[in-house]
Formats: C-alpha cells, structure tokens, sequence
C-alpha cells in the first residue's frame, strides 16, 4: 500500500553537512502508522517472541532513522518497532513494513535509486536494486510505502537518449505499491493540526 503525501506540508531538508537529509513530516507519518499498525494487530501467540518487533520502518538515511526514532520514544512505542536503515534489516523479516523513502520538495534531488537501472550491463541486479529489494522484501504480510509521487514523478529524467538513464528504480516501487493500494496522507495527519515548527 501506498501512502502518498502529495499535496501535504511534506518538506524534505539536509540539515547539515554530516546529516543527509531529513523528512518530520514523514516520521510524524511513519509513526502514526506504526501506532495503529500495532493496534490492529492480534495479540502474540505462545510461539511469538514478544522481545521481535512485529513493525519495522525502515529509511535509506541514517538522519531520517534518527529523527523517527526520537519521535517514537515520545509516544512510548520504540520497544515494539524496529527502526532502521536498509542495512539494519537485511536478514530479518517482520509482518509489517514501513517504508519511508523521505524524499519531498524543499530538498537536494532524490536519492540515487530513484534514477539506477535495474539490471547492469551484464543483466545482472545492481547495488541499487538488491538494497531496495532488502527494505521491501522484509514485510511478511503488508508494505506500507510513505512516498511524495509528485516530488518523484517530477524528478524523473526526461528525454534520457541513454535506455539505462531511462530507468526509475523507486518510481517503480512506488507506482507497484500504488497498484495495491493508494490512500493520501491526511487521511493519518489533519493538516490543519500538523505545525512543523513543533516537531
């Protein structure tokens, strides 16, 4: 399912140097949803590990993983959810997964999956497209993608006379997630009550 935040105060910033960039309104969103994620799930069975997460987030930068983190210790949930980057899931799974691909107007150009190939020259799946299938591949029962689409349609390379320039890696996750399912993010966040300033 996809969680589309066009049209909403989305803003995506590079803090600093050392900080690669940062969406709040995306990890308000992204916890948000974890909160009634966990409200609908069933309660543990004897076989389940309680101290294993049932939720993941999961973002491509550290900053992001940081700044969602913080915000779901101030809710009380930071012990259910596992919060991390792409790296931080490779072998593990859980039953929900949230994935936040942070990009949004207001910063730099997106990340360098929105534009790889998916296969290199030797037909074979490059960096980009094995680290996006980890962060997606790891949800057991439902992918939940939190994407701005018009900040990444946008972005997309026009005209490209290269085939391989011609490939749109995440805009593809994307529009698949989309095909499962759309819903737009004020439907989780009144934008009448979100004040970035606050956050």
């Amino acid at each position: 399912m996809l969680v589309d935040t066009t049209g909403s105060k989305a803003r995506c910033v590079k803090p600093s140097r050392d900080k690669p960039r940062e969406n709040r309104y995306h990890a308000r969103l992204a916890v948000t949803i974890a909160q009634q994620v966990l409200a609908s799930l069933p309660p543990l069975s004897p076989e389940d590990d309680p101290t294993i997460p049932r939720v993941a987030i999961v973002a491509p930068y550290r900053s992001q993983v940081n700044l969602t983190l913080r915000k779901l210790r101030a809710v009380g949930i930071a012990h259910l959810v596992h919060v991390g980057t792409i790296n931080t899931v490779q072998s593990l799974e859980f039953p929900v997964v949230i994935f936040d691909t942070v990009e949004a107007p207001g910063g730099p150009s997106p990340w360098e999956f929105t534009f790889d190939t998916v296969l290199d020259e030797r037909n074979i799946a490059t960096g980009a497209t094995r680290k996006l299938n980890v962060a997606w591949t790891r949800a057991k029962q439902k992918l939940i993608v939190i994407a701005h689409r018009k900040r990444l349609r946008d972005a997309l390379p026009r005209d490209a006379q290269d085939p391989a320039k011609k490939q749109r890696l995440l805009w593809d996750v994307v529009e698949w997630t989309a095909r499962a399912g759309c819903t737009n993010s004020v439907e989780y966040i009144d934008p009448d009550l979100y004040d970035e300033e606050q956050e």
